[in-house]
């Protein structure tokens, strides 16, 4: 028998520990006399407690504006997003055009501009979209936008605590300022029900704008300016964040009872052009019409710069809650996640020299006992890893790699037979790492502590195969109680985890 056979007796113990809560008759099933492998099982209790971030990192490329009540606590959380504006490298904005509209009408466009050649941009707007929300759609809620000073720089940790106004970045002076709800029957008008509609709400920027003690007529007009004098800050988003507009800040003044998922907000300038058609061929040849438009040249904040949305939550409130001993808590963004500890030298007794195939844990959901109108959704993916590792999971920007990291989804009562729970199916390989740390002699208190985050996980597919590209934080709202794991042991302890052991027999 070779090391390749082990691994399959592995890869079999794993899809049986997946559809089964037992392992009494594994060993077995699995082998006879003649394979010369040992597999045995053991099952052990697990301790559970919750834990209170700090903070988290806030690298997603979903922002979250607004505030919400959370009906179990009764806590507020507040969500505040800051943007940047993509360029499109060597894009060419502001531009006078002429085209062939068909095969014998051309088209020439010609910008209306002031006396120093730039282009005056009447009106400036940006287009806050957002592809979901919390809460009740009708509330008024009332935010403002601020211009950056400074950019936040790529490759720099932002955690949710970093607010980007009290921190320094921000003009004190608002550029803008409205009460808007989620459904927006201002701009709407029923449409919102049609397919593919894109949600958003819009801001008007049309106040003067004062920029190094010079005044525009408003914040698109100072950018048209910056265009004309210096156009190739406008060359890539790096050079146009650093030297032109670092960003956007929306924060959330007023209201209570919505939360938007904003995936772009668009800065839109309105500009007045002349359009002229000639006639150059046909019958009638030589004739021409002049007629006036409203154009506009737009920028993106979207996925290719940064984005950060800072938190505010009740952590008074979150300590109390993490001390509750009849259960612990996950709840997003950024308020609680749940550590296990592992009994790691429980589950090498007597097994020093077994390899483990497969380390199951289940971990149940407690049902809300309330019924509110608004209750926070179940918090869909969560992962497990070693708590020393989960800040640097994060900033390295790591991806879950079955060894130290694992991910599990939400399991409903409809998709399994343990249902209601989150079913980690193997974390073998936390199990094999927590133990050789132990023997080389480790300082870490946590030597033997995994924690629970929720997660976003964003994936790319080429051809049929479908891979992990970005694992982030959960910055969505989301909570849950969890049984607590009160001891090792697994008679005692309402969280347990089964174990499948696999070893060559010398004899």
């Amino acid at each position: 028998m070779n090391f390749k056979s082990l691994a399959t007796i592995a890869a079999v113990a794993f899809a049986f520990t997946a559809c089964d809560d037992t392992t009494d008759t594994i060993g077995g099933s699995l082998t006879d006399d003649m394979d010369n492998i040992i597999v045995s099982t053991d099952t052990f209790g697990v301790i559970s407690d919750s834990y209170v971030p700090d903070s988290v990192l806030a690298n997603n490329t979903t922002g979250y504006l607004g505030r919400v009540k959370d009906p179990e606590t009764m806590s507020y959380i507040t969500g505040n997003y800051m943007t940047q504006l993509h360029v499109l490298e060597d894009e060419a904005y502001f531009v006078d055009s002429t085209y062939m509209l068909n095969d014998s009408v051309r088209v020439t466009r010609k910008i209306n501009r002031d006396t120093d050649g730039s282009v005056i941009v009447d009106s400036t707007s940006v287009l806050v979209y957002y592809n979901s929300f919390y809460g009740d759609s009708l509330t008024n809620m009332k935010a403002s936008i601020y211009p950056m000073d400074k950019p936040m720089e790529e490759g720099v940790n932002y955690y949710t605590t970093f607010n980007p106004k009290t921190a320094g970045y921000v003009n004190e002076k608002a550029i803008s300022s409205r009460v808007y709800t989620a459904a927006d029957f201002n701009r709407t008008n029923g449409l919102g029900d049609l397919t593919g509609y894109q949600h958003f709400t819009r801001f008007w920027l049309d106040d003067n704008y004062t920029k190094d003690g010079v005044t525009y007529k408003n914040y698109g007009d100072y950018i048209a300016k910056m265009y004309n004098k210096e156009p190739k800050n406008f060359k890539n988003s790096y050079k146009f964040n650093h030297y032109v507009s670092p960003g956007l800040y929306f924060e959330h003044t007023a209201g209570t009872g919505n939360m938007l998922y904003i995936y772009n907000a668009r800065l839109t300038m309105f500009y007045d052009t002349t359009v002229k058609y000639d006639t150059i061929s046909g019958v009638k040849q030589g004739n021409s019409s002049t007629v006036k438009y409203v154009s506009y040249d737009f920028l993106d904040g979207t996925s290719e710069v940064l984005q950060h949305t800072s938190i505010a939550n009740n952590k008074e409130l979150m300590t109390q809650m993490a001390a509750d001993q009849s259960c612990t808590y996950i709840k997003t963004p950024a308020g609680l996640f749940t550590t296990v500890t592992l009994p790691i030298e429980e589950i090498m007794r007597n097994h020093e020299n077994d390899s483990i195939s497969s380390a199951k844990m289940v971990i149940r959901r407690i049902n809300n006992q309330t019924s509110e109108k608004y209750e926070l959704p179940i918090p869909t993916t969560l992962m497990i890893i070693p708590v020393d590792s989960m800040k640097s999971f994060f900033e390295k920007r790591d991806i879950i790699n079955y060894r130290t990291s694992y991910y599990t989804t939400y399991t409903s009562t409809s998709t399994s037979t343990v249902s209601n729970a989150y079913n980690f199916n193997n974390i073998s390989g936390i199990v094999t790492s927590m133990w050789k740390a132990k023997q080389n002699g480790t300082n870490s208190e946590n030597w033997n502590k995994a924690i629970i985050v929720p997660i976003t996980i964003s994936t790319t597919t080429n051809s049929s195969t479908t891979t992990i590209s970005k694992v982030t934080n959960d910055m969505s709202l989301g909570s849950t109680k969890l049984v607590r794991g009160t001891s090792f042991d697994k008679n005692e302890s309402p969280i347990t985890i089964s174990v499948i052991y696999s070893r060559f027999d010398k004899e």
